[in-house]
């Protein structure tokens, strides 16, 4: 949408006395308009970056959380359950998962898709 109105903006047709002043107002709609495109474009890889680093921390977390669960079934891992350290470990990647875990991840995507679906 933005890029339609950059090339309204460059077609508009001039008439009438105020010929510099019309032209000003074109000149700076343009650099205005090449501002938002370029903040677009910084935000659509920024949503891109977080996806990813939010991904991988949450495939961390589920294998951490996979590790305790086999761990705690183990036999030497009922000594190690029993000192709170698996549950300890298990308690973080919990907590982890729920400050950037799937739904954070699901924003995430649903931002970029619709950057992709405007671009």
């Amino acid at each position: 949408m933005l890029g339609a109105l950059l090339i309204n903006a460059r077609t508009v047709q001039i008439t009438g006395r105020n010929l510099q002043h019309v032209l000003k107002q074109q000149d700076e709609m343009e650099k205005h308009l090449q501002v938002m495109l370029q903040e677009n474009e910084f935000q659509r890889l920024l949503v891109e970056r977080k996806t990813i680093a939010v991904s991988k921390k949450y495939a961390m977390q589920v294998k951490v959380l996979q590790s305790v669960a086999f761990l705690s079934q183990q036999p030497f891992g009922k000594v190690i359950s029993d000192s709170a350290l698996l549950q300890s470990i298990g308690d973080k990647a919990m907590t982890a998962m729920a400050e950037e875990g799937a739904l954070a991840l699901l924003k995430l995507e649903l931002k970029k898709e619709a950057f992709h679906s405007r671009g």
